[in-house]
């Protein structure tokens, strides 16, 4: 394929227009990413890979100036997985990298900018706290005939107590981190950065009732007769019978965001309350403390984050780099005017900060780090 007729063909698939055939030849160049880069890119002198990238993104720019809509379908994502691919969209430009995050381990490494991993620290009853993480793999006994198993990425619940005693655990994730459970009743749970559960480590009760701090996905094990109840710092609570939904209450951001994949909750805020149905999410505004329901384009968008990705789509560049922040354990302060256009796209959580930061320069800032922090100032 000459480099005229990926133009055309990329230009298409935006535009919607693109037929299922043009779709899979697109597919398989990019599958072929790496073969192709000097087609794409031209007969230019070879250079260094980051020379070559620099290319792509300047060809880029020049030939796709037409509007692009305002939503590029989930197939970007399919792609990403498939062949490595990352893919940004916005106003300003459209950006492809392939991922390079294991060549760029030392250069991670000197600047502090590595991704995030899968680390955690366990609060037993009895207070102690365990270091989790790829080199822990020990079982851990707690009170009740209760014993916790860890994988390095995962701790599972057993329990074998018939008592009616209670007692709670709390797993944190720091920031660069996450780690996920599974709970005494089957209850799968994913913990994002800078998110902590309280739970108990048996559910001998009527009800089955946890407490959650940031983000976490559920993945509620079903059992009409015992409701599961998670209680959201900011004043919300969600009730479930069995069902799939992800809860983000930082508290630095706009509002607490539950959003349903499949079954049905029942979301509360004081006298307010909410059912939802799967694709629908429900915002608590943590300024106006009103709850209102909205429905979702894709739900999975909302759970890339557990699945190694932060999609982009309808976000602004300060949204983004929230989550940022938090997987790459930085801090951000803005200078001048900052463009708020909003991102469309998939881009990989495993790639260090300074390539992930290149694609976000498309939309006509510039970045400075030092030590911690990182300075957003206008191109």
């Amino acid at each position: 394929m000459t480099q005229e007729q990926l133009n055309i063909l990329i230009r298409k698939y935006l535009s919607g227009t693109a037929t299922t055939e043009e779709m899979k030849s697109l597919e398989q160049w990019y599958q072929d990413y790496d073969r192709n880069l000097e087609v794409y890119v031209g007969n230019e002198e070879e250079g260094s890979e980051q020379e070559l990238h620099d290319k792509i993104l300047s060809r880029l720019r020049t030939t796709l100036h037409a509007t692009l809509p305002a939503r590029v379908t989930p197939m970007w994502k399919k792609l990403a997985a498939a062949a490595s691919i990352v893919a940004l969209v916005s106003a300003g430009g459209w950006y492809l990298m392939h991922d390079r995050s294991n060549d760029s381990t030392q250069v991670a490494s000197q600047t502090g900018t590595n991704p995030g991993f899968e680390q955690a620290i366990l609060t037993t009853s009895d207070g102690r706290k365990i270091q989790l993480g790829k080199n822990s793999h020990q079982p851990i006994n707690e009170k009740n005939g209760v014993l916790i198993s860890n994988d390095g990425h995962q701790l599972s619940y057993t329990s074998s107590s018939t008592g009616n005693s209670v007692f709670f655990n709390t797993l944190e994730v720091p920031r660069k981190g996450v780690y996920s459970l599974v709970l005494a009743d089957g209850t799968k749970v994913w913990l994002n950065s800078l998110s902590s559960l309280t739970y108990p480590t048996s559910f001998p009760g009527r009800e089955r009732r946890v407490s959650i701090k940031g983000e976490a996905y559920f993945e509620i094990a079903k059992n009409p007769r015992q409701p599961f109840v998670v209680d959201v710092e900011g004043g919300q609570a969600i009730e479930v019978l069995g069902t799939s939904f992800n809860v983000n209450a930082y508290t630095n951001e706009e509002q607490i965001s539950t959003t349903l994949l499949e079954g049905a909750v029942r979301v509360k805020a004081g006298d307010q309350q909410q059912m939802l149905a799967p694709g629908q999410e429900a915002q608590f505004s943590l300024s106006g403390r009103a709850l209102q329901v909205r429905q979702v384009a894709d739900p999975n968008d909302v759970i890339a984050w557990k699945n190694g990705f932060f999609v982009c789509n309808g976000k602004d560049l300060k949204a983004i780099l929230r989550q940022v922040t938090r997987w790459y354990d930085i801090e951000v302060v803005y200078q001048g005017n900052i463009n708020p256009e909003a991102f469309e796209g998939t881009i990989s959580r495993n790639m260090n900060l300074s390539e992930l930061l290149s694609m976000l320069e498309i939309t006509g800032v510039k970045f400075s780090f030092q030590g911690r922090q990182l300075t957003v100032l206008p191109q």
